[in-house]
């Protein structure tokens, strides 16, 4: 009965002019830059972008090698295919490090690196575990991890935000298989008030800022939404609470792929913003297999000391507490995939809090 609520009020709320959309609400110039080369390099080593890389892997035909063409009657290998054979085999480390291994064997796309990814993303009874603790980086909690890159202040043409901004620029980056529909996604997404039972969580507060959600139109003509989100987390003795408001923005990108961003100019923080981007993952056939969640992240909170540990332990618990909520959830509805072809009429449908007010 509130769903249905919620999807009339989301009807009948009208979007407004993209121009005001932008001056008012959300400016895509605040969003997370996409890295520069320079900001690839880290002390002094290059680093792989996670988000370029896996637009790439989801794509890839994996029986084919780099750079080559197609026979007839070639029959093609995508990501979805390798995971539906994988997945069962998960819990299984040896039946799934045989497999794969023949798999590379024939596949000469299956490099090393794509080996070990879906190892690490497919292997997560870790995960599963009650005794599961992000502070810890398992090789079997269906989490990827890679190495941040850097923001780097004086790249030209940025947004204020990003020029001006104090603290480090560390934007760290993870992968996640999500074995959900959209919807599913998106409902534990909206749901803030889960996410105090998010493992190790610290939130004393979290809620949406009531009449805050917005609707327009970007000039391609597909849906966007805003709304804002206020959260107080707890920190560690001697220090006391932060504050945050963020700004969430629900978009489609130029490639037609679903993508959550976030950003705040709160008092308590240097900088924070983060991007999820959602890739659908198919079978040769294209069929629908899960999506693939890559977020870049970062955070630097004024007047507390930089702990990298407590950034991964964050992105691992939150990460981490919404695949297994999401898949349970879809798991639960026992019906068909409710992905749109155009991830658009989501956003147009979808009850995105801070819509009462």
């Amino acid at each position: 009965m509130f769903a249905a609520a919620c999807l009339l009020f989301a009807a009948a709320q009208e979007p407004i002019p993209w121009e005001r959309f932008v001056r008012e609400v959300y400016d895509p110039a605040w969003s997370l830059p996409e890295p520069t080369a320079r900001e690839l390099v880290v002390d002094g080593r290059e680093v792989v972008h996670l988000a370029a890389a896996m637009r790439e892997w989801v794509r890839r035909d994996f029986a084919l090698a780099p750079g080559a063409e197609p026979a007839a009657g070639h029959e093609p290998v995508l990501l979805g295919d390798l995971v539906r054979e994988l997945r069962p085999l998960a819990r299984d480390r040896k039946r799934f490090r045989a497999r794969i291994e023949e798999l590379s064997a024939k596949l000469p796309g299956l490099d090393r690196r794509s080996v070990e990814w879906l190892g690490q993303l497919l292997r997560d009874d870790a995960l599963r575990g009650e005794d599961w603790d992000p502070g810890d980086d398992e090789p079997n909690d269906g989490l990827l991890l890679l190495p941040p890159w850097e923001l780097d202040p004086e790249v030209p043409g940025r947004h204020r935000y990003w020029r001006e901004r104090g603290g480090n620029g560390y934007v760290y980056q993870l992968a996640a298989f999500y074995f959900a529909d959209a919807w599913s996604i998106a409902t534990t997404d909206c749901d803030l008030a889960a996410y105090q039972t998010h493992a190790n969580n610290e939130y004393e507060d979290i809620h949406a800022v009531p009449g805050s959600l917005v609707r327009s139109t970007d000039p391609a003509g597909r849906p966007v939404a805003s709304y804002r989100v206020f959260y107080t987390w707890d920190l560690d003795f001697p220090y006391s609470t932060y504050d945050c408001e963020l700004d969430v923005f629900i978009h489609v990108d130029d490639r037609g792929d679903l993508v959550t961003e976030t950003r705040s100019d709160s008092e308590d923080v240097y900088w924070t913003a983060s991007r999820d981007l959602f890739l659908p993952v198919r079978d040769h056939a294209g069929e629908w297999v899960c999506f693939l969640l890559v977020q870049e992240f970062g955070i630097d909170i004024d007047g507390v000391p930089d702990r990298e540990s407590d950034r991964l332990e964050g992105i691992r618990g939150l990460v981490g507490s919404k695949k297994k909520l999401c898949e349970a959830l879809f798991a639960g509805r026992r019906g068909e995939p409710h992905n749109p072809s155009d991830p658009g009429e989501l956003i147009a449908d979808f009850p995105f809090p801070g819509g009462e007010g």
